[in-house]
């Protein structure tokens, strides 16, 4: 068993990382919120997995990832994720790990039983520095709390969407 490390063993992130990182991050939340699913390509390594759990499953590759998002919001009008306190820290050169709080708010306009859901909860990622820059290669969502009509990301049978 190893000894636990301390403050001085842990690689530090210098300012440009971090703020790299941060981009990453906010990126992710515009390409769903725009729609822009190729805007991806410079948040996940090719060889990324995303675990989004109940809400998505265990996807590997960025063209699954992709995928499995713009499958979740096919039948919303609108959808904003609000990113929140992020601490990130490095692990090893070239390789950190990171847990943001995000906001999830999801609208489907004219739906019955509710036109809007909220998703609160934890995204956990792996960092890693590539020739293009930082990018995420393990992402696990974990959620906290739900609001509003789940029922908006079904297809309903009397609206046939």
């Amino acid at each position: 068993m190893s000894a636990p490390r301390t403050q001085e063993q842990v690689p530090a992130l210098s300012v440009e990382d971090r703020l790299e990182i941060a981009q990453l991050i906010a990126k992710y939340a515009f390409a769903i919120d725009s729609l822009n699913w190729a805007l991806l390509d410079e948040v996940f390594a090719a060889d990324a997995v995303a675990d989004y759990g109940p809400f998505g499953g265990v996807h590997e590759g960025t063209a699954a990832i992709k995928a499995v998002l713009a499958e979740a919001v096919k039948l919303l009008t609108a959808t904003q994720h609000l990113m929140g306190t992020s601490m990130v820290e490095g692990v090893a050169p070239g390789r950190a790990s990171g847990r943001t709080h995000v906001i999830a708010n999801h609208v489907r306009n004219g739906h019955p039983g509710g036109e809007r859901c909220a998703i609160a909860g934890t995204y956990t990622d792996v960092f890693v520095r590539t020739a293009k820059g930082w990018r995420i290669t393990w992402r696990g969502f974990e959620s906290s709390w739900q609001d509003g009509n789940p029922g908006i990301f079904l297809v309903s049978e009397d609206q046939g969407s």
